[in-house]
């Protein structure tokens, strides 16, 4: 999956606020980013019509937007636009009159530039779909439907200068002829130096596959290669399917990965859009602000998917990766301190409690919200105890409803006076668990879903503690 910064050539870095120490409370910082028109990624036989979601991101206060979208007309032949929702776009505002060879171009108003009242949509909110017939008659062709650099792409903002072109960026996409396009999805982590963090890597298009196989990049001066916690697939395991950075030959910041599934009478393994593959887990050792792109390669080992297909046996599947980061927090961040003791290294069976601990500015706080989370595959919750005395802290701020998934929910507010106050380094509570699996290193993590609070701020960040297994025990 392609992301490409089309005229002007300018991108709003959304910086976000990290945390102190382990969790911090901080106001967020919002500057206004570029929207984002991104195109879905779908699959059809020969002959077969299909419609291409076009969906918006950072759609604020838009006056006018203008482009062109193309495609490859040998592929693709474009049948009609429909769907439209956004206010007033209707069939009228595209010009089709060249889709014959491969573009067509939109041009929708909704305010006066530069003053008028612009238009809002949602992240993910569909403006309008474009139909095709596929022409291709080869399994697995691709054709991609993209917006070009040329001609520019016009957005105007409510005021943002004098009708000032803000420009745009575009997440192309592409349909692939009778098998789905597969994607990697590295997920986007943040934290400090020293703290352990863990990047996702879910699948979409995982169809009767039976290999799969590509490399995953990083940075080793920010990040350091812990371990790998290897999803629920058929056939897939941390020791078995990975080359690890420093050992046989895999140099640091390259994780190389090799799956496959051949066993006689057994099926082909399909997982469902959003499966968790596989975690890779780093320490962070970059310093504070520095960033880490995880990206997909085809060194050293080759970018390869294969299904079971009797119509091209072994073809080399379309991959869309989507690239992942971790990101290290503010060098002078602002808000509440929590840091979490982990202890000392656990075996199976073992019971542990984590430390919750307050910094030294748990002063006059009004109320309090935020999630804890574990790998539930690992952690089973068994309680909170050892809490503070603070006032109207007791069992009943902590939500366990989703404590099967690894979630745990507070949310505190003194009772009585307005505010409480607890020295430095106080143990809040602490949060106990029994290991009933294994894994190598796991992160116990702060987070801000839906919705977390300390006075009137905003908690910010993802960040982590380090649940440490002993290294006696087998990784599995």
């Amino acid at each position: 999956m392609k992301v490409t910064v089309v005229s002007p050539k300018f991108m709003v870095y959304m910086k976000r606020i990290l945390a102190l120490l382990v969790v911090g409370f901080a106001f967020q910082a919002a500057v206004m980013a570029q929207p984002t028109v991104s195109f879905s990624t779908e699959s059809a036989c020969t002959g077969e019509q299909v419609c291409m979601d076009v969906a918006v991101k950072d759609f604020t206060d838009i006056l006018f937007m203008s482009f062109t979208m193309q495609w490859d007309p040998a592929v693709l032949q474009f049948n009609q636009v429909q769907g439209f929702n956004l206010p007033g776009l209707t069939g009228a505002n595209f010009n089709t009159g060249n889709a014959v060879n491969g573009t067509v171009d939109l041009s929708w108003q909704f305010g006066n530039c530069p003053d008028g009242a612009g238009r809002t949509e949602a992240d993910g909110h569909v403006i309008f779909q474009i139909c095709f017939t596929v022409l291709s008659n080869q399994y697995g062709q691709v054709g991609t439907v993209s917006i070009p650099a040329s001609p520019v792409p016009i957005v105007y903002r409510t005021n943002v200068g004098n009708c000032t072109n803000i420009g745009l960026l575009t997440q192309e996409g592409a349909i692939s002829t009778c098998v789905a396009p597969i994607s990697f999805i590295a997920s986007n982590e943040t934290g400090n130096e020293g703290d352990l963090v863990c990047v996702d890597f879910t699948v979409t298009g995982f169809q009767d596959m039976r290999s799969a196989q590509f490399t995953v990049l990083y940075d080793p001066a920010v990040l350091e290669f812990q371990n790998i916690i290897a999803g629920d697939v058929p056939n897939l395991s941390a020791t078995g399917s990975f080359g690890l950075p420093g050992i046989g030959g895999v140099q640091p910041g390259n994780i190389t990965m090799s799956w496959s599934y051949f066993i006689t009478g057994e099926p082909p393994v399909t997982s469902p859009d959003g499966h968790l593959f596989f975690q890779a887990c780093f320490r962070i050792i970059g310093p504070c602000e520095s960033f880490s792109t995880v990206t997909f390669d085809s060194i050293p080992t080759q970018i390869e998917f294969t299904n079971d297909n009797v119509i091209a046996p072994g073809y080399n599947i379309f991959f869309q990766p989507v690239t992942g980061s971790v990101e290290v927090s503010d060098c002078a961040p602002t808000g509440l301190q929590l840091n979490a003791d982990c202890g000392s290294p656990v075996n199976l069976n073992d019971p542990i409690c984590v430390k919750v601990i307050v910094g030294n500015n748990f002063t006059n706080i009004s109320d309090a919200a935020f999630l804890m989370g574990v790998e539930p595959r690992y952690f089973e919750f068994t309680g909170v105890q050892n809490l503070a005395t603070l006032s109207g802290l007791n069992q009943a701020d902590f939500n366990a409803a989703n404590a099967i998934n690894g979630i745990l929910g507070f949310n505190w507010a003194p009772v009585g006076p307005p505010s409480a106050s607890l020295p430095a380094n106080t143990t809040l509570f602490e949060v106990c668990f029994d290991v009933i699996g294994l894994g190598g290193n796991s992160p116990f993590s702060f987070s801000c879903r839906p919705t977390c609070r300390s006075i009137t701020a905003l908690i910010s960040a993802l960040t982590r503690a380090t649940v440490r297994y002993k290294s006696t025990n087998p990784r599995v």
